[in-house]
């Protein structure tokens, strides 16, 4: 295996590791929210709190209480 194909599976298993994380963080929350309101589990609450999670990540200032 050369060094092309060796970077593109790279990038392949982290693009779908990043996913998986994404998707767990989303499931649990989602989970939690049923649970803790007492609703039925739907997948709208599923996307709704993945796409908070990456909007919140996206636009997070990591570096606002630095010196």
């Amino acid at each position: 295996m050369n060094n092309y194909n060796g970077t593109i599976l790279r990038i392949g298993f982290i693009f779908i590791f990043l996913l998986t994380v994404w998707l767990l963080l989303g499931g649990i929350i989602s989970l939690l929210i049923t649970y803790l309101f007492n609703i039925n589990f739907n997948l709208h609450i599923l996307s709704y709190a993945i796409t908070s999670i990456l909007v919140i990540r996206i636009f997070y200032p990591k570096f606002i209480f630095k010196n």
